[in-house]
């Protein structure tokens, strides 16, 4: 990757004013976008603000140990990869290259099932750190195939997003008239001209198929036809009872993702759960959702320990990952912040906001002076201070 590009791109929210640069409108704005009056996203992301950190000075944290233990293995970072769909659209190759950069940092990636790559494909470049997502379908034979496939390439965790009940309202997308495959217009014209950089990138694959369901759909397919048998086999809720029916079918470890009240995270728990992942779908479901942040501590208490308490949705800062970890959360997911940089440089993007967001978290550490990820999760809660003027506010673009 160019240096001197990563040099201008320090943050995040750096990437994010890039990444709208380079995308075509319809594409940055369905990464971007929320829900209704996309309030929930930044609702996420302002309430991180609100966790003040009691700084612990006279301390020599030199080189701080990010690694943490979950699910029998050691991690050398306490942050990874959130599922999102279509992000090869992006880039190609983007979804495999994420993957490839968790590998190498040993950190956790959970692959979309949605995704244009393939689990196979992911799990064959980090066989140690893809997690896969799963929802139920319409015909839950091809959840359970889907299953099978991801315990047959080796993968270890299943991760079962509840907060799915319906599609929702994204009025960008509306807008935008954004679909999969792209129907033709002025306003598409003229949104590709705007971006000749994405769209010379694109042509390398000129017919994105969502790659985990092709077995499943007649062979010859169009664009068009695929993506319209994947949005009829995903409009359907997830319940109760199918994530038991997965735990069923499944021998490794399974999370339950979209977790935001303490009775629904004693529920997963019951049923047999591994571990629980805090998230509202990074704002994308419900609008009135509470921040997964402040959702996370009283779930915390009512799991008293019994499995992991994860995170996500509006984590866009190593700070905000040693927020979370003081909270409670001893991995912190971020999908937005990959997917900002890979819009932002290309498919080798998701490796820079790795380096973000470690350097980040080890300046935060020594900051509050502790050593170990394993230190900060043993340590004494910090109490979530409200800030009256908190609010977040991207960089001016």
């Amino acid at each position: 990757m160019n240096s001197k590009l990563l040099q201008q791109l320090p943050t995040i929210d750096d990437c994010r004013a890039r990444a709208r640069r380079r995308l075509p409108r319809f594409l940055f704005d369905f990464l971007d976008g929320g829900t209704d009056g996309e309030r929930a996203p930044t609702r996420n992301t302002s309430a991180f603000s609100d966790v003040l950190l009691p700084a612990r000075v006279g301390r020599s944290v030199d080189h701080p140990d990010l690694s943490v233990e979950l699910f029998g293995r050691q991690w050398a970072l306490p942050f990874g990869v959130s599922p999102c769909g279509y992000v090869d659209l992006v880039d190609p190759g983007t979804e495999v290259e994420t993957a490839r950069a968790a590998e190498a940092r040993g950190a956790p990636f959970i692959l979309s099932m949605s995704s244009l790559a393939t689990l196979e494909e992911c799990a064959a470049v980090a066989p140690n750190s893809t997690w896969m997502q799963v929802v139920q379908s319409r015909n839950p034979d091809i959840v359970l195939d889907i299953i099978r496939r991801a315990g047959e390439s080796g993968i270890k965790v299943l991760v079962v997003t509840m907060d799915v009940p319906k599609s929702s309202k994204r009025n960008r997308d509306l807008r935008n008239g954004f679909t999969l495959p792209l129907k033709p217009s002025l306003r598409l014209l003229w949104d590709l001209m705007r971006s000749p950089s994405w769209v010379a990138s694109t042509l390398k694959r000129p017919r994105p198929l969502p790659g985990n369901f092709m077995p499943y759909i007649p062979k010859g397919a169009s664009v068009a036809g695929a993506a319209a048998r994947l949005e009829h086999e995903a409009d359907y809720i997830t319940t109760w009872e199918d994530f038991a029916s997965f735990r069923a079918a499944w021998s490794g470890q399974i999370v339950a993702k979209g977790i935001q009240t303490p009775d629904d995270a004693a529920r997963a728990v019951e049923l047999g759960a591994d571990g629980i992942i805090v998230s509202n779908h990074g704002g994308r479901q419900f609008d009135a959702a509470r921040p997964t942040i402040s959702c996370l501590p009283a779930i915390v208490d009512r799991v008293q320990g019994a499995v992991p308490v994860m995170l996500d949705s509006g984590v866009r800062s190593g700070l905000d990952v040693l927020r979370a970890i003081t909270l409670g959360a001893p991995m912190v997911f971020s999908g937005r912040a990959f997917y900002y940089a890979a819009g932002a440089i290309g498919r080798y993007g998701s490796a820079h906001a790795f380096d973000i967001l470690q350097l980040e978290l080890e300046i935060a550490m020594r900051q509050y002076g502790t050593a170990t990820v394993s230190e900060v999760c043993q340590s004494q809660r910090p109490n979530v201070e409200p800030v009256a003027t908190s609010t977040y506010t991207y960089p001016s673009e």
